[in-house]
């Protein structure tokens, strides 16, 4: 008798695993795409409110300009040089935040000894800056 209550608990337990079993549509019947992070809408404003003041025509860091209408072009495939030395890397390889001078400028991530945080002498910019710059490099830098 025990053998046979054990076999019918057994074979209850199995069919509730199997039909708690995942494997189908979720039921909402739409999925959503995420957003592709806009250059023009998302990143270059943390540029224009941290970065121009030194990083623009006549400021102290004017070789690499991240004014509005100039920066991607001073980024994307780039090297990454500071007036007197060799190249240290590429400003920003598309879908390669880790590989990127600027996110390791930005986050602190991966610079060489000597390199300066930026923005220099300031505090880090905040994550969320630093999240919408790794997504949008990641995504593949694109001029949108």
């Amino acid at each position: 008798m025990k053998k046979g209550f054990r076999l019918l608990s057994l074979a209850l337990l199995s069919i509730g695993v199997i039909s708690c079993g995942g494997g189908g549509d979720s039921g909402g019947g739409t999925t959503t795409t995420p957003t592709a992070v806009s250059f023009s809408g998302s990143v270059q404003p943390i540029f224009t409110t941290n970065c121009v003041s030194c990083h623009s025509p006549g400021g102290v860091a004017a070789f690499m300009s991240l004014a509005s209408g100039s920066s991607y072009a001073n980024l994307v495939g780039v090297a990454a040089t500071v007036t007197g030395t060799p190249p240290s890397g590429t400003r920003v390889v598309a879908g390669d935040h880790g590989s990127s001078v600027l996110y390791q400028r930005i986050s602190g991530n991966g610079l060489a000894t000597g390199e300066q945080t930026m923005p220099q002498g300031l505090p880090l910019l905040s994550s969320t800056d630093q999240d919408t710059i790794e997504n949008w490099i990641d995504e593949g830098a694109l001029n949108n």
